[in-house]
């Protein structure tokens, strides 16, 4: 509830680490559009989107893991 009222949007570009923003190119709440913004705000921030909607981890659980493990490993 509290992230549903909260506005960060000015504190995404403090974030100073590597980013992986991963996206679900059906979901409806948190799109794709929201995504590319984030990694926008984001210095090397990179993206990933998936064939699912808000839950990509659990519709293509293979592709997901696979992403992370590449940027883990870059």
């Amino acid at each position: 509830g509290a992230l549903a009222t909260a506005d960060l949007r000015k504190e995404v570009r403090r974030i100073l680490l590597p980013l992986l923003v991963i996206a679900g190119e059906q979901d409806p709440v948190t799109t794709v559009e929201d995504a590319r913004w984030l990694q926008s705000q984001i210095a090397g921030a990179e993206l990933a989107v998936l064939p699912a909607s808000h839950l990509s981890n659990v519709a293509c659980p293979q592709t997901f893991s696979n992403a992370v493990c590449q940027f883990l490993t870059r």
